[in-house]
């Protein structure tokens, strides 16, 4: 039987910690309430929890283990199907988690599965959960089970992840091929120079008479990279450990964020993507009927960059305070003229939802046209600058050969 550590507030607001042995997570819920014992942490701690680690952290539930958007997509698509063909939600869900093909979904929809058998609301049972279903998630099923529209928000729900599945399929796609291209130049470089050459030039240092400068600054930097790549090599390494682990902190997730903005010509596009993706669940949230303030608050975490989701929640104050979505995106100039004119002409009209969906729609394919043709011209440029190195080393070489057939003649 699973034991579980509990960090828990007792009915005179001590803190209690301690072991609970029980069936399931609810059931050990269940007991520590019958205690009077209020939980704030809920720990598996059992050889089956570290096989499948799943852990309860101030009442929301989170993997371990990443599930994955097409999976995401896929179950929320047949729930979707199993509620329109008659099925209770309850049911539904528990035929979805047999068809879950990864351990991580599995043990989320059994939670999931355990919550609504406990009378739990399934937006409710949802949000425990904010590493697998995002906030828009919650929001939009919570909407749709007041206004009995569940089955609905389920298939636009998996329409979204599937929309933001092929946007990113696009970047990929268009990005691969430059970055394959810089991966393999930049490491046939670095070959050459720590081992090739280092070989060819001991000649001509051997012969000791005067060299070229091309060819003494190769024989620097050769001598340097095959002195130092290890140091080098472990250098690059840690650099990249420590920026990974900083900026999975907030002031340097935040430092990261902004600076990629900042970055020529790929922070336009980052920030363009954002902004498009913006408008595009901000229009998707409208159309079932959501409040603008409580749409901003499902769309700004999934943004992906905290400067934006700064942005979007001093908007979301604005409207808050009685100020229309229009003049509140006029004071962020992250947001485009274009955006600002069809949100002030849906506001007018009051299809804002529609006009959402349509400015984004453009945005999106503005933006992968123009990335299109950027990784287009990358591509001569890149072999402009390799084929430059490459002759470097050559003419370098080949110098003081030249020297010294000149010499025999």
């Amino acid at each position: 039987m699973p034991v579980y550590e509990y960090q828990a507030i007792d009915a005179a607001g001590r803190n209690r910690k301690g072991k609970v042995r029980a069936d399931s997570q609810s059931t050990a819920l269940a007991e520590l309430r019958s205690k009077a014992l209020y939980p704030k942490s809920l720990v598996e701690t059992n050889a089956a929890a570290r096989r499948n680690p799943v852990a309860v952290y101030t009442g929301r539930t989170f993997s371990l283990r990443r599930v994955s958007k097409m999976e995401l997509s896929v179950t929320m698509r047949q729930i979707s199907n199993l509620l329109t063909a008659g099925f209770p939600l309850l049911r539904a869900v528990s035929l979805a988690k047999a068809q879950a093909r990864s351990k991580a979904l599995t043990h989320v929809l059994s939670q999931v599965e355990e919550r609504l058998k406990e009378g739990v609301a399934f937006a409710r049972a949802l949000e425990e959960h904010p590493a697998v279903f995002p906030a828009i998630h919650v929001g939009l099923v919570r909407a749709a089970e007041s206004s009995g529209t569940l089955e609905i928000v389920m298939t636009t729900l998996a329409g979204i992840t599937d929309r933001q599945l092929a946007l990113r399929r696009k970047i990929a796609n268009a990005l691969t091929y430059p970055i394959l291209m810089v991966v393999v130049g930049v490491g046939v470089v670095f070959v050459l120079m720590t081992f090739v050459v280092p070989r060819i030039t001991r000649i001509f240092t051997d012969l000791q008479q005067e060299l070229p400068f091309a060819t003494v600054l190769l024989i620097d930097i050769s001598n340097f990279c095959s002195r130092y790549w290890p140091i080098l090599a472990g250098l690059s390494l840690m650099g990249g450990l420590a920026g990974h682990y900083f900026v999975r902190t907030s002031r340097g997730r935040l430092l990261w964020d902004r600076a990629k903005l900042f970055l020529p010509l790929v922070g336009s596009l980052i920030k363009g993507f954002a902004v498009a993706r913006f408008a595009s669940i901000l229009g998707t949230v409208l159309q079932h009927g959501i409040p603008v303030p409580q749409a901003l608050d499902a769309v700004g975490p999934v943004l992906g960059n905290v400067v934006l989701e700064q942005s979007v929640a001093q908007i979301r104050q604005d409207v808050g305070e009685g100020a229309s979505l229009t003049v509140a995106m006029m004071k962020k100039p992250v947001f485009p003229s274009v955006m600002v004119q069809m949100a002030s002409a849906g506001e007018a009209g009051g299809n804002l939802d529609t006009m959402m969906l349509n400015v984004s729609e453009m945005m999106e394919n503005e933006l992968v046209s123009r990335m299109t043709m950027l990784t287009t011209l990358f591509e001569p440029l890149m072999i402009i600058v390799l084929g430059f190195g490459v002759c470097f080393i050559i003419m370098a070489v080949m110098l003081p050969i030249f020297d010294m057939s000149t010499l025999v003649h």
